[in-house]
């Protein structure tokens, strides 16, 4: 009996060391630091695309266009990436287009990006959202040619925003105006002062009408013509040549005759007046083509079909004119 209690007693011992060994051991490894799993690899995070860029074409997005309705700025920046591709842009980069609105004016902006960055970008100011078709060759090829948007401007292509003086947004325009110059017949050493009422339909480079003149003093013209011009260049100053067909009254009064062969102008003073057709040829300069006030400076050659004074039978007047156009 005795022996039975004391086994008893040593092995109730023997249970509570063993749950003291087995706690101790698990607040032992509870309070060792634990060691931070090994480092994954740094992967960088990829640039989310800017919000609201819109796909257009290959290489070209349209961006933020506040206040422009969707439909239009899509068609707007369809019409500027078609004029990228159009004028080779480079691939190595994208493109976007952004409108931007600031009262009742409209911006479009073009830009060159690679990556996240912009690295060119040109703007240009239109009146209205309809002017994008006008626009967009010109941002194409500033920004693709490099040039400053003054460079790409022509005497039809201007925009509102570029200057309060634009004459013209399309691709023809009818314009008047009011010249002087003077009138010279050399065959008569006679000469006069020639006013001029001009008429014109313009494009880029032809341009169709008239003009009323009036020639007075000593060599003198009334009547009317109808012509036209080639102009050799678009830009705000061209040159140009034309010709035309007048039905023109003409006269002389005074002068001397000058021999081309002896070198010697006589005394003989010229009278006489007649009315007929009368084709003429120009050359001149057009400047300041797509503003309000445009200037015409030519010269031209008068033909008569008919003669003036019985003893001349055919004479040319030569005309130096300036023409201020509105």
């Amino acid at each position: 009996m005795e022996r039975a209690v004391h086994y008893e007693l040593g092995m109730t011992r023997y249970t509570a060391l063993t749950a003291a060994l087995v706690l101790s051991t698990r607040f032992a490894f509870a309070a060792e630091p634990q060691l931070p799993p090994p480092d994954a690899p740094h992967v960088a995070p990829t640039p989310a695309a800017p919000v609201g860029d819109v796909p257009v074409a290959g290489g070209c997005v349209l961006g933020s266009h506040p206040g422009t309705e969707d439909v239009d700025a899509t068609t707007a920046a369809e019409m500027i990436c078609s004029k990228l591709r159009n004028a080779a842009a480079p691939t190595d980069r994208g493109y976007r287009i952004k409108i931007r609105k600031l009262g009742r004016n409209t911006y479009l902006v073009a830009e060159a990006i690679q990556g996240d960055r912009v690295i060119d970008s040109r703007e240009l100011q239109i009146n209205g959202i309809e002017e994008a078709a006008v626009a967009a060759p010109r941002l194409a090829e500033a920004l693709v040619g490099k040039k400053a948007l003054e460079e790409t401007e022509t005497a039809t292509n201007a925009v509102g925003g570029e200057n309060q003086k634009v004459k013209k947004r399309n691709k023809g325009h009818v314009r008047a105006g009011i010249g002087i110059g003077g009138m010279f017949v050399p065959t008569a050493n006679l000469g006069g002062a020639v006013g001029s009422v001009p008429i014109w339909y313009e494009t880029d480079h032809f341009s169709l009408g008239g003009r009323i003149r009036l020639g007075l003093v000593d060599a003198g013209l009334f009547g009317g013509e109808v012509g036209g011009r080639y102009n050799f260049s678009s830009s705000e100053t061209s040159p140009y040549l034309g010709a035309g067909l007048g039905m023109y009254g003409m006269w002389l009064n005074g002068g001397s005759k000058y021999d081309p062969i002896t070198l010697q102008a006589s005394t003989k003073v010229y009278s006489g007046a007649a009315f007929g057709v009368v084709p003429h040829l120009e050359a001149g300069i057009s400047f300041l083509r797509s503003q309000t006030v445009g200037l015409d400076v030519s010269f031209r050659a008068d033909m008569p079909t008919f003669a003036i004074d019985k003893t001349m039978p055919y004479v040319v007047p030569l005309s130096l004119s300036v023409e201020l156009k509105f």
